[in-house]
């Protein structure tokens, strides 16, 4: 466990990228040796382009939403690739939208990533992503 000051552990919520990312904080991401110091959340966007979407925009394609796949891009190979150049991400999805949900008690903190089955229409079913577990005074994520 690192130890800043009297902070044994902390947690960083962000989105500004619009994609599910779970990992790990660090002052050297240069150095694999260094040990973890924080864990990162980030959540994707309700209805604002996703990874997948802005590669479209960039490749000039039509502005109704074309799934990645159908632009002959695996969002598993996306993935895939970020994490590969980024070992400390655990948990990488840049082609859906959704929200996060996060549970904080005594002894842990729960962050339930959701994605919505569509932005287009009025209703969207929820699909569950990833579940990440957080213990107290711990530099710690546990995906269930």
């Amino acid at each position: 466990m690192v130890k800043h000051g009297n902070i044994r552990n902390f947690v960083a919520l962000t989105g500004d990228l619009h994609t599910f990312l779970a990992g790990y904080l660090k002052t050297d991401f240069d150095n694999p040796f260094e040990p973890h110091v924080g864990i990162e959340l980030m959540v994707g966007s309700i209805t604002s382009a996703n990874f997948a979407e802005e590669i479209q925009s960039e490749l000039g394609l039509s502005s109704r939403a074309i799934p990645s796949k159908q632009m002959g891009i695996e969002p598993a190979l996306i993935s895939g690739t970020l994490r590969a150049a980024n070992p400390w991400i655990e948990f990488l999805n840049s082609s859906t939208h959704g929200y996060g949900v996060l549970t904080i008690t005594p002894s842990e903190m729960v962050c339930q990533f959701k994605a919505v089955s569509t932005i287009t229409q009025p209703t969207a079913s929820l699909i569950p992503l990833a579940t990440f577990t957080i213990p107290v005074n711990q530099v710690k994520l546990n995906q269930s």
